[in-house]
């Protein structure tokens, strides 16, 4: 098992414990002999999730797509605006459309990258700080101050995971309306699906 030392870590920091085995079969084992168990961070819940890693996956481009929840960030209006403000000079008007349309999409595509950037690196710090204490909780007991700092990252997190679950929503509706099912089970074996195969479990350099 490689990543963590636990799996669990209680609310207060003081109790962990973990599930180091994955049950397979001997022809698992024949055609991935490789296979390991990672371990990944808990961010919001109690509980570490673990992968069993045997393949690497080759990613495609991505499409770019509107999402609902980007109009409640701050500077969406804005930029919509600046995209309208685009001249054009074609006397016909679905020429005009079709222009501020392409440009309101550009500019959405520049914030959105600068946005997304941010939220990360906002992401990475309170990760990182939600790990350190989750370390020295293996080996000491946490003071109240860490487990206050620790508890407001985690609330942090779960906040921004809140915006992700509309994001997800907004994208199982589309869909819906391609496929015609409206199967909640269905839509989560989706989301699951595609987070298996978007999953970076790890970077080879140099055969390490």
């Amino acid at each position: 098992m490689g990543g963590k030392r636990y799996t669990f870590m209680s609310g207060d920091g003081k109790n962990l414990s973990k599930i180091d085995r994955v049950l397979v079969c001997e022809k698992f084992m024949m055609r991935w002999p490789e296979a390991k168990l990672i371990v990944l961070n808990r961010e919001v819940s109690d509980h570490s999730p673990f992968v069993l890693l045997t393949t690497t996956y080759n990613f495609g481009s991505i499409r770019f797509r509107i999402l609902n929840s980007w109009s409640d960030a701050p500077g969406y209006d804005v930029v919509v605006r600046k995209g309208l403000e685009k001249s054009c000079e074609s006397v016909f008007k679905d020429e005009c459309l079709e222009v501020k349309f392409k440009a309101i999409r550009e500019e959405l595509k520049t914030w959105r990258n600068k946005e997304k950037a941010k939220d990360e690196e906002q992401i990475a710090t309170a990760t990182e700080n939600i790990e350190k204490p989750e370390i020295e909780a293996e080996k000491r007991s946490l003071t109240e101050q860490e487990i206050e700092f620790w508890k407001g990252y985690k609330r942090s997190i779960k906040e921004w995971q809140k915006v992700k679950a509309k994001d997800l929503m907004q994208r199982s509706r589309l869909k819906w309306i391609e496929l015609g099912d409206e199967n909640t089970r269905f839509f989560h074996t989706l989301v699951n699906s595609h987070k298996v195969r978007n999953r970076v479990n790890g970077l080879w350099i140099d055969g390490s």
